[in-house]
């Protein structure tokens, strides 16, 4: 395990711990990730005892307490699992980022995936301002976090376009202080139902393109639950 705490911290070089933690607290300003930052925590497989096994992905821990996380365009976390064969391996790891007092702006690649009915990786997301969350959230789909996302913005509006599709067998969607207005597809179907939570310190409101779906996939799987709340 890497533990970095100071005021601030800026990273822009390569580290590598497969199947490792890497933790990041700054506690004066910002948390920041260069164009040259790889923080690589990916499961790797390796031979034990004449045996190849699959290692699980890490997990990476960034938190501002009074400034920003900031990742550049060309900055890498990955959590990834490991593959053995196209239809064994290990289940991805988690990112956790947050900045209750102030922004969380990533614009960097973010890789947690693992094979088809592996549980993928989960990411949450905790700040006073998630920026573009449309962005955010195609980047979080593109990085395959199908175990879990957790998006919570403290100050402002959560909106989600109808061409978004968000997939993970866990999604929750919270503004502390305004709205959480989807017009997108919330997918947490699996072979088990999953979860689905909004919850808006104004309102919640469901667009009419809007598509909510927890239903098991399997024929003795049990469905999932969607929760709704505003104050």
């Amino acid at each position: 395990m890497l533990s970095l705490d100071a005021n601030a911290v800026a990273l822009n070089t390569n580290i590598h711990l497969s199947g490792g933690a890497i933790s990041a607290t700054a506690r004066l300003g910002d948390i920041t990730l260069g164009d040259n930052a790889r923080l690589d925590v990916a499961g790797i497989t390796q031979n034990f005892d004449r045996e190849k096994v699959a290692s699980a992905g890490g997990d990476i821990a960034l938190s501002a307490v009074a400034g920003d996380v900031i990742t550049s365009s060309g900055s890498v976390m990955d959590v990834s699992g490991s593959a053995l064969s196209d239809t064994q391996g290990s289940r991805a790891g988690s990112i956790d980022i947050s900045a209750v007092q102030g922004d969380a702006l990533l614009q960097g690649v973010m890789r947690g995936d693992a094979l088809a009915d592996i549980e993928g990786g989960e990411i949450a997301v905790d700040a006073k301002s998630v920026g573009a969350v449309d962005a955010l959230l195609t980047g979080i789909n593109t990085g395959a976090f199908t175990g879990a996302i957790n998006v919570r913005q403290r100050e402002g509006n959560i909106a989600i376009g109808e061409t978004q599709t968000v997939t993970a067998h866990d999604i929750r969607l919270v503004a502390d202080a305004g709205d959480v207005t989807v017009a997108a597809r919330l997918d947490a179907s699996g072979s088990k139902g999953g979860r689905i939570d909004i919850a808006a310190g104004n309102n919640a409101v469901l667009q009419s393109g809007a598509r909510l779906d927890a239903n098991a996939t399997s024929a003795d799987g049990r469905g999932g639950k969607v929760f709704i709340g505003s104050r």
